[in-house]
Formats: structure tokens, sequence, C-alpha cells
């Protein structure tokens, strides 16, 4: 669950903690029928999600390997291993937290 884009732990929390208020509310039926989303959401098969964000990760890593053989030997460009270790964190935090340049290469682009 942690690599979800939208993190389905997060929903499942915050839907359960609408669910309390609208029963603490009085609102019982509405309350029942949440968690019962909940459940369905709880249960991974029922809402995959959009893509492996482990797999693409994978899929970038081999594409910079392919990149570096192309290099001279022991004259890999520092560069290209920060962009990959760059455009790997960026795929993981699925675009929560902002990304700068600044966080590659000293702000050089």
């Amino acid at each position: 669950m942690q690599n979800d884009l939208i993190s389905r732990e997060q929903s499942v929390k915050a839907l359960r903690n609408y669910a309390e208020q609208k029963f603490a509310g009085g609102e019982v039926a509405l309350a029942n029928g949440i968690l019962k989303a909940v459940n369905f959401l709880e249960k991974e098969e029922n809402v995959p999600t959009a893509y492996s964000v482990e797999t693409v990760v994978d899929g970038i890593h081999k594409y910079f390997c392919e990149v570096i053989e192309k290099c001279p030997e022991d004259n890999v460009p520092h560069e290209i291993l920060e962009y990959n270790k760059a455009v790997c964190n960026i795929v993981r935090n699925g675009g929560i937290e902002p990304f700068s340049c600044d966080q590659v290469n000293g702000g050089k682009e």
C-alpha cells in the first residue's frame, strides 16, 4: 500500500473518520454505507493502482544502465547518476512533494 499514487491506506483512514463523525451525528445509515465502501476499498484487488511504481523505477534503472554502458569506461558523468536518483525519487513520490532542479546537480539544468 505504500506505493499507491493515491494512498489507499490514507483514504481508508479518512473515510473511517468521516463515518465515525456521521455515526456520532446520528446518521447511522450513511455511516454504514461509508463503512461498506471502506471494506470494498481495503481489498487491493477491487481497486488496483494505476501502475506499479517499483516496475516503473526498475525500467528507469535499466534505461540508465544502458546509457551508462555507452559511456567510456570509468567516465560516467556524475550528472547521469544524480538524474537517475532524482527521476526515481520523483516517481516514488508520485508528485506529492514539489520537486526542484536544486535537488539535482546544484540547480544546474
